[in-house]
């Protein structure tokens, strides 16, 4: 009875919370975008790409266990900008716009209709922490969401050629970016009609291959040892949870962190069931 008194009552709203909520969230990643200082992975490449040519950042960033499509992404911006917060971020900025954009794009081609369930998809995309601040980080993780999302709308438009770039971008921007290639394509799979399945492999395929020139370079920095530590039951806690709300954990106790990966369960129970 609750809940029908609550629908009713937001049903004149339904129809344009969603594009309001994106919006929102468009907003606020752009808010502040050179406020806050460099950290150490944003100074690494920014030390790069102001240092060398593109072949040359090619090289030196095979020293590092990540390959370096986000560099070569940042490259332009930051060359013809000048060094600085804005100029590095800018991309990322950018890639989570256009995330956004996709997120709007995916709901019409996959006919949600249920307004409940496009303001549940529209408040996990645009309004959780961890997607503002990679919206402000000058990394590769906006980028990698950009590429996910729009792996599946080429694949839902039957667009091969572009789920070729995208599978080959998520490759090159991450060391997990095959993770993200291969659940892309999954879930692409299931998506896209039969008879169009065979070239959905085909593409993604195609986009594995163009990071074959890469692998030797791949093999040799995972060959090396990093700061990485041993994975353990509080590190995969803490993990889960700070990619739901990255940067909130510091100093905080372990009890806090249980709480948060309650919140967090409760999150994608409510997500699932308001889905199906």
């Amino acid at each position: 009875m609750i809940l029908t008194a609550i629908r009713s009552r937001l049903s004149p709203i339904w129809p344009g919370l969603p594009a309001a909520l994106l919006v929102a969230g468009a907003v606020i990643r752009i808010a502040g975008i050179g406020t806050g200082a460099l950290w150490y992975d944003e100074a690494y490449s920014l030390t790069l790409i102001t240092r060398f040519d593109p072949i040359e950042l090619v090289r030196w960033a095979s020293l590092d266990f990540n390959p370096p499509g986000w560099e070569l992404i940042a490259w332009p911006f930051v060359r013809l900008l000048g060094p600085s917060e804005i100029s590095l971020r800018l991309p990322a900025l950018i890639a989570s716009l256009i995330s956004l954009w996709l997120t709007w794009r995916l709901m019409d081609e996959l006919v949600i209709d249920n307004p409940a369930q496009r303001v549940a998809a529209a408040v996990l995309v645009a309004l959780l922490p961890v997607g503002f601040w990679i919206a402000q980080d000058g990394r590769s993780y906006a980028v990698l969401t950009a590429l996910y999302l729009g792996l599946l709308y080429a694949a839902r438009r039957y667009n091969w050629p572009a789920v070729t770039i995208c599978t080959a971008g998520l490759l090159y921007c991450h060391n997990s970016g095959a993770f993200y290639a291969l659940s892309g394509l999954a879930a692409a799979w299931l998506l896209t009609a039969r008879r169009m399945q065979k070239p959905l492999v085909i593409a993604g395929a195609i986009g594995g291959l163009l990071f074959v020139p890469y692998l030797p370079f791949l093999f040799q920095s995972t060959s090396r040892d990093f700061w990485l530590a041993p994975l353990d039951m509080f590190r995969w806690n803490y993990a889960l949870v700070q990619s739901w709300f990255v940067g909130t954990l510091n100093g905080q106790t372990l009890l806090l962190a249980l709480g948060n990966l309650v919140l967090n369960v409760s999150i994608i129970l409510a997500a699932l069931f308001t889905f199906i």
